[in-house]
């Protein structure tokens, strides 16, 4: 049910009432407790610290997944692995100013596997030239 300005959903209670609930009670979002972060978060944050051995365990978890991802999109396995290795670089990069709980860090090295994988090959079509001959 639907009501008025204030956009009332109603959802049922454990006691099978329906009750009335705001639009912000549906869409809570919160950075996660440091104890509650996942294990890729928890590495990263510890290779941040200066931990060396967080960075090799957080590299062996991701790299395999970057490469895989780069290998799919460019069908070239040197390119595969200089764009993997390219995203983990601006992973640890951005390990000390991390924003923990807005994006997970599997997620944003898939962006950035992503975005290697685009500015590699550029445009496809040569630009055409528009000036006066």
């Amino acid at each position: 049910m639907v009501q008025g300005p204030g956009i009332r959903y109603s959802r049922a209670s454990p006691m099978g009432k329906s009750q009335p609930v705001k639009m912000q009670q549906l869409f809570r979002f919160s950075a996660p407790e440091p104890q509650r972060l996942d294990a890729d978060a928890q590495l990263l944050a510890a290779f941040a610290r200066g931990d060396g051995v967080a960075a090799g365990a957080l590299t062996a978890r991701l790299a395999p997944r970057a490469y895989g991802q780069a290998y799919r999109m460019l069908g070239d396995a040197a390119e595969a692995q200089d764009v993997a290795q390219e995203a983990l670089l601006r992973l640890w990069r951005a390990a000390p100013t991390w924003r923990y709980g807005e994006a997970r860090v599997s997620s944003w090295l898939g962006w950035g596997v992503s975005r290697g994988c685009q500015s590699m090959h550029g445009p496809s079509a040569p630009q055409a030239d528009h000036g006066s001959g």
